[in-house]
């Protein structure tokens, strides 16, 4: 404020000018805060995301890799040098030696090659047809007993003495159903056998019938309960399961295909036992398999190598791609992933190949070798 001529107060502001750059400066101000704020936000969510990624694949690769772990358990039978007798009607194998843990490579048309060999009769395994497993990747099969299972509180017994055809009368329950498959054994010997009956005690305890309505015959080839091997007899349900990748049936926002990693167990029954969605955001499994050498060394290959021997496999190799559901990006994403020793590179189209789409999601490669610790030995 000041005195003109006259003696008058005048009050001067800012001019036309300085507005303009105070306006300019504050823009700049602001555009940065919001810059920094737009950062924090896609910081944020990228580490969301990739989060979530990184749960989502252990829980995928856990499944796997304890199953693959758990292939072939026969309780204490040791699975290199015993024969355990199949008695069950559509048995889950010709030859567990060679479906304990088995693998394919999902080719066009929806054949797997090498077929699976999973079951028999009318449970037989067909590739699926309610989903569509993704060509160019690759499947694991495992089958075993489920543990803990459960002992016996004495020998079998029918009319007063002791009887093959007995019913099984366990310490506790297990998980069957009439029905299912269960595995007896012992140290020495085992049968895998369908329940045909239930009865459950109000002490929990159970007892299973084996009938021949759902077996090829109502008899064990032994006693089981007995003196002799009491402490080393366990009753388990059989589990078949067999994991692969397939489109989803969903969608994201921009059309493109979501897969997943699904399970489906025996029955092999799509209507009544359709394979079950366990993550989605799997967009590839590739795998190599150990196969044992008489020079104990393993060389891995592929399920559709000439050098593939089911009954050898050892350990295997395994690797999954995840995806993430937006895109993170900004560029599209063109790396080369490495899947078990394979390269998963990035494509305009994906129809028929294990190839992965050039867009801008964030994806990780998990890898991991774990051994399968029911054959430890040469067969």
């Amino acid at each position: 404020m000041r005195k003109n001529d006259s003696g008058l107060h005048v009050v001067k502001g800012f001019s036309l000018i300085e507005l303009l750059i105070a306006m300019v400066l504050g823009l700049l101000l602001s555009a940065g805060v919001f810059a920094v704020f737009a950062g924090n936000q896609r910081s944020a969510a990228l580490n969301t995301e990739v989060a979530n990624m990184q749960e989502s694949i252990r829980f995928a690769l856990n499944a796997v890799t304890d199953d693959i772990r758990m292939a072939g358990h026969q309780g204490c039978l040791d699975l290199n040098g015993s024969t355990v007798d199949i008695i069950a009607n559509d048995a889950p194998s010709a030859d567990l030696q060679a479906t304990v843990i088995s693998g394919a490579v999902v080719r066009p048309n929806t054949e797997w090659l090498p077929t699976p060999q999973l079951g028999t009769g009318s449970g037989i395994f067909d590739e699926p047809t309610s989903v569509t497993p993704r060509v160019g990747t690759h499947t694991v099969a495992v089958q075993y007993a489920e543990t803990p299972g459960s002992g016996l509180t004495g020998a079998q017994s029918a009319g007063g003495s002791t009887s093959t055809s007995g019913p099984l009368v366990l310490d506790s329950a297990i998980d069957v159903q009439v029905g299912d498959l269960a595995l007896v054994s012992t140290c020495e010997a085992g049968e895998i056998f369908r329940v045909s009956g239930i009865t459950t005690a109000s002490n929990g305890r159970m007892t299973l019938a084996h009938g021949d309505s759902v077996n090829s015959r109502p008899t064990f080839q032994r006693v089981y309960g007995t003196a002799a091997n009491i402490a080393q007899t366990r009753v388990m349900s059989f589990t078949t399961r067999v994991y692969f990748v397939a489109d989803s049936g969903n969608n994201r926002p921009d059309g493109s295909d979501i897969f997943a990693l699904y399970q489906q167990t025996m029955p092999f029954d799509e209507t009544t036992n359709p394979p079950v969605m366990l993550v989605e955001g799997v967009e590839n499994m590739q795998m190599l398999f150990g196969i044992g050498g008489s020079n104990g060394q393993l060389r891995y290959v592929a399920a559709n190598d000439a050098a593939y021997d089911p009954t050898k496999i050892r350990s295997v190799r395994i690797g999954m791609l995840m995806s993430s559901y937006d895109p993170l990006l900004d560029n599209s994403d063109t790396a080369t992933y490495m899947l078990a020793g394979n390269a998963v590179n990035a494509a305009s189209s994906i129809a028929n190949s294990g190839q992965y789409l050039n867009d801008r999601r964030l994806r990780q490669a998990f890898n991991t070798t774990v051994s399968v610790r029911n054959r430890r030995a040469e067969r």
